[in-house]
């Protein structure tokens, strides 16, 4: 598929793609399918955040009150947080009426979850944030304090490159209370 890259063609796309699994009964959340950009953006990753950045039309809004017209992205948090509102909101369930008696018309995101998700403002816990960083336990062996897992790796130093030095690396984009993983060296990839 070659789609134009005009924001309204990427924003409408991207909800489509990031609202199926909901709509086909797979998550009830986007962030819980993994194999989507915003769960991507949820474990860590950058250009899918910066994608998110790009389709929210935030960056236009943060441009217009930098001097000089800055190309920074802000925050993770404040990205994903403003993503998820946009996103709930794309997502809403359509119903032919109101009351137990009306037909689902398309299916996606309960209305009180909807406006759970704005009261919030996006916000997802640590907890729910934590569990999401599918690339920091799934690449990583070790998660904890930087000592914790520095000691792990001092432990099996012979197994890496002799310019690392060290095993620790801060948990990026978001508060996690000071955690750090270590992410083994992926061997086989292709």
């Amino acid at each position: 598929m070659l789609l134009e890259g005009e924001l309204a063609t990427l924003s409408v796309m991207s909800a489509y793609i990031d609202l199926n699994p909901v709509r086909a009964g797979l998550v009830e959340d986007p962030k819980d399918y993994r194999w989507c950009s915003y769960a991507e953006a949820v474990a860590g990753g950058r250009k899918a955040l910066s994608a998110l950045h790009t389709i929210t039309n935030e960056h236009r809004l943060h441009e217009r009150n930098q001097p000089g017209g800055s190309h920074r992205i802000p925050g993770a948090g404040k990205v994903l947080s403003g993503y998820r509102v946009w996103l709930f909101g794309q997502g809403e369930e359509v119903r032919d009426g109101h009351g137990s008696d009306s037909q689902v018309l398309r299916k996606g995101i309960k209305r009180e979850v909807v406006e759970q998700v704005r009261t919030e403002d996006g916000k997802m816990t640590l907890a729910e944030t934590l569990r999401h960083r599918v690339t920091y336990f799934t690449l990583g062996v070790a998660l904890g304090s930087r000592g914790f897992v520095d000691e792990f790796f001092e432990a099996r130093r012979e197994q890496f490159d002799v310019r690392r030095q060290r095993g620790s690396r801060p948990m990026k984009g978001g508060s996690f209370a000071g955690m750090f993983a270590f992410r083994a060296p992926r061997v086989g990839v292709i």
